[in-house]
């Protein structure tokens, strides 16, 4: 999986989508509002058994969005560290043509 900004919205979406089936199942308004009693009075153990399921789904897909991410800003600081590298080789350069042509003079 490649990490990009998208990704990150549809896992967000994907995140929301399952809470919301959580809160209508249990017929509470937020998740402020998801106590024990309310889960344990508001969901069949069937119920419970297909959010945990869906919900560890999205766990996994998140860990992997976050491994990708990672990987992104890894290959994202390694290009920096070159760019930097060769800037600073590039004006080296200048200061080397600069003092020759000074010391020509």
């Amino acid at each position: 999986m490649d990490f990009s900004v998208t990704c990150l919205h549809a896992s967000e979406k994907l995140l929301n989508e399952e809470l919301s089936k959580l809160l209508k199942l249990t017929k509470v308004s937020s998740t402020s509002c998801l106590t024990d009693s309310v889960l344990d009075k508001g969901l069949k153990k069937i119920d419970l058994i297909m959010v945990v399921k869906s919900l560890v789904n999205v766990c996994e897909k998140n860990i992997e969005l976050c491994k990708s991410a990672a990987e992104k800003i890894d290959e994202l600081k390694d290009n920096t560290m070159n760019c930097q590298k060769k800037l600073l080789d590039a004006q080296k350069n200048q200061i080397n043509s600069v003092e020759k042509t000074v010391k020509l003079n």
